[in-house]
């Protein structure tokens, strides 16, 4: 096992991009630039990554990060009026993201449907653009331009 090879995924780890973490652990420009093939295909990598990262512990934040929820409290002249528990979609999806990225498993996750025609309320249509806007960091304006939907004939 290297230095180098820790010094990758620790970096990785951090958050950095593949490139760069390659570059602060010492490696090539070249070798960054083929970090798949030269660096994460080798045995020492594999070795290090489910030593350093074992699947149990994914498992687990996957869990903890799927499940993840949100608290909300109203409150109305100082005093809490109500209290509601809802899913938090954007800590769920960044913590699933982040786990199979980190372990290089992210393309085995990748899903494609072909859907030609669903049947579902306006409402609920509008609701579920405004979730996936809202993972991504976008207005729903934006989501629906990006996607080539009529905004205003779901409104």
């Amino acid at each position: 096992m290297t230095r180098k090879i820790r010094k990758y995924l620790n970096n990785r780890v951090e958050g950095m991009s593949k490139y760069r973490a390659a570059v602060e652990a010492g490696y090539s420009h070249m070798t960054a630039l083929t970090v798949k093939k030269k660096i994460e295909s080798t045995k020492s990598f594999a070795e290090l990554k489910e030593r350093f990262i074992p699947r149990d512990v994914i498992f687990k934040v996957l869990k903890e990060g799927l499940n993840a929820m949100q608290v909300k409290v109203a409150a109305h002249e100082g005093k809490i009026t109500d209290i509601k528990d809802f899913v938090d979609h954007q800590t769920r999806l960044k913590a699933a993201d982040m786990a199979l990225k980190v372990r290089g498993d992210y393309e085995a996750f990748k899903i494609t449907t072909d859907v030609e025609h669903v049947e579902m309320p306006k409402e609920e249509v509008l609701e579920r653009l405004r979730t996936i806007a809202e993972t991504r960091g976008i207005s729903i304006e934006k989501l629906c331009n990006m996607e080539g939907i009529d905004l205003g004939k779901l409104q």
